[in-house]
C-alpha cells in the first residue's frame, strides 16, 4: 500500500477517532444528567452510570485509533456497537416517562444522528484496508 493511500485511510481513522471522542464526552455529560433525574425516572441512575462508562471507553478507543493500536481498533468497534445499542435503548425507554414530562418528541434528531455516526464508525473500521492499518489478522 503506497503512502498516499495509507495517509488517506489514516485521515478516515482520525475522523472516526474524533467522532468517538466527542461522542464519549457527550455520553459522559449525558450520563451525569441521567444520574440527576433519578427522582423522575427510576432507570436514570442505571443508564447514567452505564453512559459514563461507555463515554470513558469511547475516549480510550479514540486514543487507540489515533495511535493505530490493535486494541483501539477492537475497542472502537465494540464500543460503537454498545453505544449504538445504548442510544436506541435510551431513545426508546426514555420517551415513555421523561420526554412526556419535558414535552419533547420520543425520537429526536440527536438520537438519529448518534445512531448514524455509530453506524458510520463501525462501517469504516470494518473496511479490510483500514483493518490492515492496525495489523489485525483478517480472521480475528
Amino acid at each position: 500500500m503506497d503512502v498516499r493511500r495509507k495517509s488517506a485511510l489514516y485521515i478516515g481513522v482520525i475522523i472516526c477517532a474524533v467522532i468517538l471522542g466527542v461522542d464519549g464526552i457527550i455520553s459522559m455529560v449525558g450520563g451525569i444528567s441521567l444520574l440527576n433525574i433519578g427522582w423522575l425516572w427510576a432507570g436514570g441512575p442505571v443508564f447514567g452510570l452505564f453512559a459514563i462508562v461507555v463515554g470513558g471507553l469511547e475516549i480510550a478507543a479514540a486514543y487507540g485509533l489515533v495511535k493505530l493500536l490493535w486494541w483501539g481498533y477492537v475497542l472502537g468497534i465494540g464500543i460503537s456497537v454498545v453505544g449504538l445499542l445504548l442510544a436506541m435503548l435510551v431513545a426508546g425507554t426514555l420517551g415513555a416517562e421523561v420526554r412526556l414530562v419535558l414535552g419533547r418528541p420520543t425520537f429526536t434528531t440527536a438520537d438519529v444522528i448518534s445512531i448514524i455516526l455509530s453506524l458510520l464508525v463501525i462501517g469504516y473500521l470494518l473496511i479490510p484496508k483500514v483493518k490492515a492499518l492496525f495489523k489485525v489478522s483478517p480472521e480475528g
